[in-house]
Parts: structure tokens; C-alpha cells; sequence
């Protein structure tokens, strides 16, 4: 208990690695009808030939991942608000996904909890990095991944397209055919007039789809959404489980959501094999190097000489001193268009003539009055 509490494995089946089943004792502890429903939903896989359920929980910080892990197992493995992954617990940043299984009934079921894949406003590479890793790993592989988010958000942003396109990038688009949606916070209170709490979830379930779907998921994958309550102080209906404000158990609707997408994606767990997943993605951006070269070769490259041709000119022009015109005294302009039809001789002793008669206007008058202007300057 005192390791449990500290977020420590308890024993061999919560570890980091792929776990030993202890026996289901948190199954005992839900109600009656609850247990009713689990062992109905049990018997149905096990009556297709599946005797093992694998949930992998998935999604962004502070969503509900650790605290739904515990209730699907009807007990506390995950201690502290977080869980192990939250901000200043013991390895924080550095977790492996920690997977807790129990049996009961000759069924064996195991919950993932993972790090979050989103920190702030960015997604976590090294936790992406260590996820894909450590699901490739699994021998029994994987048969259904909730994606965790909270029924109370209004809206997707950028983190919630990032986190979606991160798994897309990790498993590939089809892993979103064996996706459910768990909505956590699930008796939250729609505090808009006109708007039900079912037109609430459906909207809330088709903006999260939209995103998955824009991040890769195929059209077919049903991605069938769950509000869940973790809380203590969810309502109960009269046998003692917990429901949501449509009335419905929530525990048994997501055991039954999650055995219907088990099901209905007909090949099995999905075995995930990370090193081929990488260099699919490294061959992928590989592809695109040919046409972005061509692209630069016949368009940027032209495109920037002459840019850079038309900037040196208008540089040198710049640079490029300006001289004024020279201005001739009237007569000899007139005299210089009066002998354009001379010849260059006769022009050119017109124009001189001309200057030298705009010269004889200078009288010496205006030397001396020039002198007397000296004269009262020095005085």
C-alpha cells in the first residue's frame, strides 16, 4: 500500500514493462449492477474468441488519464493529483507508460498510462518517441486507444490538432479506427440557455472528431464518444453507480464502447512496429526533396537574381552624381539656335560674336561700384 500510494508498482503487475495479471479485486468492490454489465460485456468478447482487453490511454496534460485508469480498475494504482506523470512527482518528464492488469472470469484486462503528449503549447517529442516504443514492445499489442479529453473544454485548439496529428505521426491513420473517445469531467454542467446537455456532447464529441479526422482518421472510424466522471462526488442512480446527467453508467457504457471498437476492428490488438513506423516517416519527408530542389532550381532562383540585378542598379544609380545643366546667358542661346543651319565654322563664330556682345553689357561702371563695395566692407 505504501508503494502504491508513492506511485510505485505494488507488485509485478504495475510496472513499466508489460505486466503479470493479479486478480481483478476492484471488480468486487463496484456495484452490483456495474459488475453485472462488465461480466456481460466480458462474456461477449470472450464468446468471439478474445479473452484479453488492452486500453491504452492517451491525450494531453492535466486530462483525466491517471484518474480514469483507476476507475476502469475499480482502485487506486495511480496516487497523487496527475497521477506519475504530473509536474514535480518523482521522474516527472521521464516515465515510461505504466500498464496495470487484472483478471477475473478467465479475462484478463490491461490500462496504459501514458505521459501526456502535449506540455504547454507543444507536443512532447521524447514522450511521443518513448510511447511509440513502448507499444511496440507488447507482445499482445494493443485493442483499443482512448483518447482522454475533458467534456468541459468548449473548443479544439492548435494543442489538440498537434496531439491528434502526434499519434497519426506514432501509429498511423488507422490506429483512429480503434479509438474512443473518453470524456472526462463528464457531469459538467452546460451553462448555456437552449443548449442540452446531449446537444452539448455531440457537438463537443464532433469537434474532437474533426480533429482526428484532419490529423489522418479514416472516414469509417466510428470513434463512438464517453462521458466519464471520476470525481467522488458524481451523482449515483439507485444501485450505487455513477452516472452522468443523461442518466447513464458511465463505467460499463465505456466497457462496452471500448469492447465494441475491440470488435469491430476484426484483425486483432494492433501490433505497433516503431522502427518501421520511423523510417516510413523519414522516407516520406525524403520524397519531397526532389520537387522542393526542382522548385527552387526553375522559379526562386531566377526569381532571386533578378532581384538581387535590379537592387545593384538602383544602388549604382544612386551612387551616380548629378550635374546641372549649365545656364548660358540669353543671347548666346539665341544665337546658338539661330545657327543650327550654318555650317560648323560659321555657327561657331556666331556664337562668339554672341558671347562677345553679351560681354560689352558689363560696363566698368559695375567693376567700380564692385571696388567701392570692398572699400565699405574693409571700412
Amino acid at each position: 500500500a505504501d508503494s502504491a500510494a508513492a506511485g510505485a508498482p505494488a507488485d509485478a503487475s504495475e510496472s513499466e514493462g508489460e505486466s503479470v495479471a493479479a486478480s481483478w479485486a476492484g471488480l468486487a468492490a463496484m456495484p452490483a449492477a456495474t459488475q453485472a454489465a462488465l461480466l456481460a460485456t466480458v462474456r461477449e468478447m470472450q464468446a468471439k474468441g478474445r479473452d484479453s482487453l488492452t486500453v491504452l490511454l492517451v491525450g494531453k496534460a492535466g486530462m483525466g488519464r491517471s484518474a480514469l485508469c483507476n476507475s476502469m480498475l475499480g482502485e487506486r494504482v495511480v496516487a497523487g493529483p496527475g497521477g506519475v506523470f504530473a509536474r514535480g512527482a518523482p521522474g516527472a518528464g521521464a516515465d515510461a507508460p505504466r500498464s496495470y492488469s487484472r483478471s477475473a472470469a478467465g479475462f484478463t484486462l490491461t490500462v496504459i498510462d501514458t505521459p501526456p503528449l502535449v506540455e504547454g503549447d507543444c507536443v512532447d517529442e521524447s514522450a511521443v518517441a518513448a510511447l511509440s516504443e513502448f507499444v511496440g514492445d507488447l507482445e499482445d499489442g494493443v485493442d483499443v486507444v482512448a483518447y482522454v479529453d475533458r467534456l468541459d473544454n468548449y473548443r479544439c485548439d492548435a494543442r489538440d490538432r498537434e496531439c491528434c496529428q502526434a499519434i497519426t505521426r506514432a501509429f498511423g491513420g488507422r490506429v483512429w479506427e480503434r479509438t474512443v473517445l473518453a470524456l472526462t469531467r463528464g457531469q459538467y454542467t452546460v451553462p448555456m440557455e437552449g443548449v442540452s446537455y446531449d446537444d452539448y456532447l455531440e457537438k463537443r464529441s464532433e469537434a474532437l472528431a474533426g480533429c482526428a479526422r484532419g490529423a489522418g482518421a479514416p472516414a469509417r472510424a466510428a470513434l463512438l464518444a464517453v462521458p466519464c466522471e471520476n470525481g467522488s462526488r458524481c451523482a449515483t442512480n439507485e444501485g450505487g453507480e455513477k452516472v452522468t446527467p443523461d442518466g447513464a453508467a458511465w463505467l460499463p457504457t465505456l466497457f462496452a464502447a471500448c469492447a465494441e471498437t475491440a470488435l469491430a476492428a476484426g484483425d486483432g490488438p494492433m501490433h505497433h512496429d516503431a522502427e518501421r513506423m520511423a523510417r516510413s516517416c523519414d522516407r516520406k519527408g525524403r520524397l519531397w526533396m526532389l520537387p522542393l530542389l526542382a522548385l527552387q532550381a526553375a522559379v526562386l532562383f531566377p526569381l532571386a537574381r533578378a532581384a538581387c540585378r535590379w537592387d545593384n542598379e538602383r544602388e549604382l544609380k544612386e551612387r551616380t552624381p548629378r550635374r546641372a545643366p549649365a545656364t548660358l546667358p540669353k543671347a548666346v542661346a539665341d544665337a546658338m539656335a539661330a545657327s543650327e543651319d550654318d555650317d560648323l565654322l560659321g555657327g561657331g563664330g556666331a556664337v562668339v560674336g554672341a558671347a562677345d556682345a553679351a560681354s560689352s553689357d558689363v560696363s566698368l561702371d559695375d567693376f567700380e561700384d564692385d571696388e567701392d563695395d570692398d572699400e565699405d566692407f574693409e571700412a
